[in-house]
């Protein structure tokens, strides 16, 4: 037999027993490497379980595991820092479930990947939102968004109480009423009343006390107690 012939069948062969190493050449990656070199871990990987943007203690996420990649849209379900509504980041986060979404599938570097990715946390009423990812993870600027709508301070607050997202001024009293945040008085609390997160930290507001509350992912109402 020539040469080149069981050239040819050998590396057939190798392709047969292996077939995912076709596909690993292919598989999209997260973002680039070195997008921005002051970021950590994931970027430029296949299923990454890390992603680390070298910030403060919400800007990572941790033990990943993905259900999809390769897709447009691919989800993972890992580790990441929730900070609880009325608290600073320093003592209001806590490391709990989120899920991980790599989108906006395109070509980055000269191969397939991810330009875009964000987390949430589905336990406490968030949804996935292509609006939260702010970084293009393949160059590694800035995504050119609409700003976000601050708070609205509402009549008769003192520039204690306000809205945020969809919420009205004309609806926060009875948001305030509902959830509860007056038998808090006088001392820290977080806590959940009719699918609203809350929370009340004496550092942060003594005088006077404030409670924040937020439901989803932008609706978010701050009033004094």
């Amino acid at each position: 037999m020539p040469r080149h012939s069981l050239t040819l069948i050998v590396v057939s062969l190798a392709l047969l027993l292996s077939p995912s190493a076709a596909v690993a050449t292919t598989a999209p990656t997260l973002g680039l490497t070195h997008a921005d070199r002051t970021w950590g871990a994931g970027f430029g990987a296949v299923k990454p379980a890390a992603i680390s943007f070298n910030g403060d203690p919400t800007s990572f996420a941790t033990k990943s595991r993905w259900s999809s990649w390769g897709g447009s849209r691919a989800v993972g379900h890992g580790m990441a820092g929730f900070v609880w509504p009325g608290f600073g980041v320093a003592d209001g986060t806590r490391y709990t479930g989120a899920t991980v979404v790599a989108f906006n599938l395109g070509t980055c570097g000269g191969h397939p990947a991810y330009r875009s990715e964000e987390w949430y946390f589905p336990q406490y009423g968030q949804t996935f939102a292509r609006a939260s990812a702010v970084w293009n993870i393949c160059t590694g600027k800035p995504l050119s968004q609409t700003p976000a709508t601050g708070p609205v301070y509402c009549p008769k607050g003192q520039f204690n109480t306000w809205v945020s997202g969809t919420v009205t001024c004309a609806e926060l009293p009875g948001i305030a009423d509902l959830v509860g945040g007056r038998v808090h008085q006088g001392h820290t609390a977080k806590w959940i009343s009719h699918g609203w997160i809350c929370g009340t930290d004496l550092a942060m507001s003594r005088n006077p006390q404030t409670a924040t509350c937020q439901s989803g992912n932008t609706d978010v109402v701050t009033f004094e107690i």
